[in-house]
């Protein structure tokens, strides 16, 4: 293992102290960056905007490996080789909601959100439907409960009607019987 690949290799934490002493200083730091890039490209390199976040990257090692080439040589390498791997599809539309290489997985989704779709227009008529019951069964009670009171008033009228026609009876027999 030569020294670059040690420096690489090694897990250090460096620390504020570190950062002022003058004869290890730019060498770890640029040790600690090397590190940091690569671990960077390992833990990134499933995600789609890996090439926009490496390019800074990329122009550092270019001037890293013109003093070092065997520390930055491979990890700047391996960010070329990323990025000439890049797929581009011809058919991308950026105008489009959602967009899926995968077919299966695009119709799948497509289905899945038609039947959402279809689920919310059905919830809707749901609940319109039983706005509508509700109005009707109210307007029902109501008709009832006029119903019921014109009859109550019908009969109280009656009621009233009879006792003032007999109150009146017996008052002109009340006044017959005097006169006489």
């Amino acid at each position: 293992m030569n020294k670059s690949e040690k420096i690489c290799s090694q897990e250090q934490t460096l620390s504020i102290k570190q950062l002022y002493e003058e004869d290890l200083n730019k060498s770890s730091l640029i040790s600690k960056l090397i590190q940091l890039m690569d671990k960077c490209v390992t833990l990134w390199k499933e995600k789609s905007s890996l090439i926009e976040i490496l390019e800074s990257f990329i122009s550092i090692l270019k001037h890293i490996t013109k003093y070092n080439a065997t520390v930055a040589g491979p990890i700047l390498t391996k960010f070329t080789r990323l990025h000439a791997n890049l797929v581009k599809d011809q058919n991308f539309n950026p105008d489009k909601k959602s967009y899926d290489v995968n077919r299966e997985r695009q119709e799948l989704n497509k289905v899945k959100h038609e039947l959402k779709k279809e689920k919310k227009a059905a919830l809707k008529d749901i609940r319109q439907e039983n706005r509508f019951i509700a109005r009707e069964q109210i307007s029902e009670k109501k008709r009832m409960y006029d119903d019921y009171h014109k009859k109550m008033a019908n009969i109280v009228n009656s009621i009233q009607s009879e006792e003032g026609a007999e109150k009146n009876q017996y008052e002109r027999e009340r006044k017959q019987r005097k006169r006489r």
